[in-house]
């Protein structure tokens, strides 16, 4: 662990009960949103790829098969 990482959990072991739990309700609510945010940037652009034709329709041996040969064209 960072020294940094090992200085935010000292400090918080200074706060009280009450005070780390009001940390750990914040932290959760952030942590949330950051997630969500990630997940909406990546559905915008799974449909970006879908529009722009980047998509590749099928099941696992239909998209191996696919990744095979744009890895032959690559060679």
């Amino acid at each position: 662990m960072t020294s940094k990482f090992n200085d935010a959990l000292e400090m918080i072991d200074s706060l009280s009960i009450e005070e780390q739990e009001m940390l750990l309700e914040i932290e959760s609510k952030r942590l949330t949103e950051r997630k969500r945010k990630i997940l909406q940037e990546r559905i915008a652009e799974g449909k970006k790829d879908i529009s722009e034709g980047r998509f590749i329709e099928g099941n696992a041996a239909d998209i191996m098969n696919s990744i095979d040969d744009e890895i032959k064209t690559i060679q």
